[in-house]
């Protein structure tokens, strides 16, 4: 199913439909007048006569594809007939004809929502209804395929081209020739956030809408660790009546932006003065992404450190000053259309943050935990001089992980250096920075409650301060080859 955007600009609205889509949808199932009873589309009980819909399908000349444009010609009268029947009935003969049949969706409130709709005239409330019935019905089939199949299809047209709904609902519902026809067609488009088309030429969307706007798309869309708005929705996995007020502003607060750049300037004018709009034309303008591995990076290092700065019987000075990696992570750094290779590194670089992160925690649970057992004397002699070992080795890991936090940091502000970097150097590196990780995997084990192993975990890390000296002196980490660039 085509999902129709429509813009209202002023009275009149216009399309977002290609103009072959557009003659299909709009154009096409107008082609022939015909007369068709509704009795033969819906029986009195309220089933579908599938007999009369598979008789308007016609098919290539193999026999094998399906003909769309003579499908959905011949289609058009059978839904002017249902549009006409639905059109005529109040919304009490509605529900009490159908309502029965829309429970297996799980989310019958829909459509008695899209008939009020279709009976208000309203064109972007009737478009936003076939959003919402779309979504929710590619969520209640992707259940009914559930029922036997083992993964359901990521996409609405290979779940309704699958044997599992075939097998359920019967052939004569779900075409086959449903996905041999879409497939070859969903590959000629991309994503509208992709850096270049298919056909090779560059993607003028970005240099239209400006970095600060795209890196939004991407953080709202597209990154994984995002909210992936498009994806939930368009699948019916978010319930709409539950939807973070959060989100739901900040896409109001774009759209709206979005629409004062484009309106006639007169009038955009006028609402640009307004202190209100200034205020979110600033912030829509210093946008920086949240999603990208790179601003997720940023997070880990900080809480790492939040975490480290609460480690006891330490003795801190009062006023602590700001570790030099915080002030780091208010570098900006471009996120957009990173390449493979800068991406590779910060998912090293995450993961080496995470157990740092996750050492730190461990250290705290472990020292609270002995210490009230100590206060209540309830150590063992050999737990007692566990616990001495782990005061001492604290000493030494506080420093060492803030070391690996701030090598971390200075990685991630040089990050797109690696793009320099030859075969063998690159593989030098992250086959360094493994090392670095695999410290830290071992220090994981080594503190946790269950290994308490305080000398091994000291031993271990004189090793892990050897190679990064080593490494730090071949002048191969990125803040190294940064400096030689800015140099020449």
């Amino acid at each position: 199913m085509c999902l129709v955007f429509q813009v209202l600009i002023g009275d009149s609205i216009g399309t977002c439909l290609s103009p072959a889509v557009y003659d299909m949808i709009c154009k096409l199932g107008f082609e022939v007048t015909e007369n068709c009873a509704i009795s033969s589309i819906v029986a009195e009980d309220g089933t579908i006569c599938w007999k009369t819909i598979t008789e308007c399908l016609s098919y290539t000349e193999a026999g094998q594809d399906l003909d769309y444009r003579g499908s959905v010609r011949w289609l058009g009268p059978l839904c002017e007939a249902v549009h006409l029947h639905i059109s005529a009935l109040t919304r009490v003969q509605f529900e009490s004809r159908y309502a029965s049949w829309f429970q297996w969706t799980n989310v019958p409130e829909l459509f008695p929502e899209t008939f009020d709709a279709l009976h208000s005239g309203q064109p972007t409330a009737i478009c936003l209804s076939l959003l919402k019935l779309t979504s929710g019905l590619e969520r209640a089939l992707g259940n009914v395929f559930l029922l036997i199949g083992q993964e359901c299809p990521f996409l609405l047209r290979d779940l309704l081209a699958s044997e599992e709904l075939a097998q359920v609902f019967g052939q004569p519902v779900v075409s086959r020739s449903l996905k041999i026809r879409a497939t070859e067609n969903s590959g000629n488009y991309l994503d509208m956030l992709a850096r270049e088309l298919s056909n090779g030429e560059l993607n003028r969307l970005p240099l239209l809408l400006g970095e600060p706007a795209m890196e939004f798309l991407w953080d709202i869309l597209n990154h994984q660790e995002g909210p992936r708005i498009r994806d939930r929705l368009s699948h019916g996995e978010v319930n709409l009546a539950e939807f973070p007020r959060d989100t739901a502003s900040q896409l109001l607060t774009f759209c709206a932006v979005l629409l004062l750049r484009f309106m006639d300037r007169d009038l955009g004018s006028v609402f640009k003065e307004k202190a209100a709009v200034k205020s979110l034309i600033s912030i829509a303008e210093g946008y920086s992404s949240r999603f990208h591995p790179a601003s997720q990076l940023k997070k880990q290092v900080l809480m790492c450190e939040a975490s480290i700065d609460r480690w006891p019987v330490l003795p801190w000075p009062e006023e602590r000053i700001p570790e030099a990696s915080s002030g780091l992570c208010s570098t900006s750094i471009p996120t957009l259309y990173c390449p493979r290779i800068v991406l590779e590194v910060l998912s090293v670089l995450r993961k080496v943050s995470a157990q740092c992160h996750q050492v730190s925690e461990q250290v705290i649970a472990s020292a609270e935990m002995r210490h009230q057992q100590w206060l209540k004397r309830t150590l063992r002699s050999r737990q007692r001089q566990n616990h001495l070992l782990m005061l001492r080795s604290m000493k030494l890991l506080s420093p060492v992980l803030r070391l690996i936090l701030f090598l971390i940091t200075l990685e991630l502000v040089n990050i797109h250096v690696v793009q320099g970097k030859s075969a063998h150097d690159y593989r030098q590196y992250i086959k360094f920075l493994k090392s670095v990780l695999q410290y830290t995997e071992n220090l994981v084990t080594y503190t946790s409650r269950e290994k308490n192993r305080w000398g091994e975990a000291v031993s271990l890390t004189h090793q892990a301060l050897l190679k990064i000296c080593t490494f730090s002196e071949k002048k191969q980490l990125l803040r190294h080859l940064a400096e030689k660039s800015t140099n020449k």
